[in-house]
């Protein structure tokens, strides 16, 4: 998986300045992302603050847990039986 410049807690500073304004042409210059990877961000984080994406990290984590726990063979391992056929 492609690890990103940015973490998830720049990205919504980010999107605070073009709340607070700032035009997306003069953001993307600044910080050499596209425009399209911006508006990506905002679908994915727009209206969020530090606490609410805290939130949703701390829920994530849990649900990947939870899954886990349910699936012994890994996230994306199913068990078939020989007895299913």
């Amino acid at each position: 998986m492609k690890k990103t410049r940015f973490t998830e807690t720049k990205i919504v500073s980010i999107l605070k300045q073009h709340e607070g304004g700032v035009k997306v042409a003069d953001i993307c210059q600044e910080h050499g992302i596209s425009p399209a990877a911006f508006h990506n961000w905002k679908a994915k984080y727009g209206g969020l603050d530090a606490n609410q994406l805290h939130q949703l990290k701390e829920l994530k984590a849990e649900n990947a847990q939870e899954l886990s726990e349910r699936n012994p063979w890994g996230p994306n391992q199913f068990h078939i039986s020989r007895s299913s056929f």
